[in-house]
């Protein structure tokens, strides 16, 4: 939670509420005095956040409603759907940058110029992550390529919309 972009009056409860996590569910509860009550008043509304990270590449939507518990009745929310697209990079060859025809599998004669193509995936542009690296490792076959420490980027980028 940004701190910063709290109203000066709202301070933190953190330390009010307990959570436990069993890697299935997190269960988030208010703590009770040593006589059993609940240690903060009613009659306010508190705001719980859960920060989260997607830890699995794929594609689909990661469903997810939450369950409030108030005298023995269970309350639901609305379920929030975070939809994940598959990064799936590729690796072509190709004999000149900015060929559309694949070379792939084709038989290269010695000495002759080519290029490995990497592609990289397009992320959405409201994506609900900042990307924070981006970086490709190609792991060519030395014994019967060599790279000639040049490489191209071609602009502009293709834009997805």
């Amino acid at each position: 939670m940004l701190l910063g972009l709290l109203p000066p009056k709202v301070r933190m409860l953190t330390d009010k509420f307990t959570i436990t996590d069993d890697g299935k569910q997190a269960v988030v509860e208010m703590n009770r005095n040593e006589d059993g009550s609940l240690v903060l008043p009613m009659g306010a509304r508190y705001i719980i956040t859960l920060p989260a990270e997607v830890i699995k590449n794929t594609d689909g939507d990661i469903k997810n409603t939450a369950y409030q518990f108030v005298n023995d009745t269970e309350y639901v929310t609305e379920t929030v759907v975070n939809r994940l697209k598959k990064i799936e990079p590729h690796k072509d060859v190709v004999i000149n940058v900015g060929d559309k025809d694949s070379s792939n599998g084709s038989e290269i004669p010695l000495d002759t110029t080519f290029n490995y193509k990497l592609s990289t995936h397009t992320r959405a542009a409201d994506s609900a992550s900042t990307m924070k690296e981006l970086s490709l490792i190609d792991k060519y076959d030395k014994e019967h390529d060599r790279y000639n420490e040049v490489f191209k980027v071609p602009h502009p980028p293709r834009r997805v919309r």
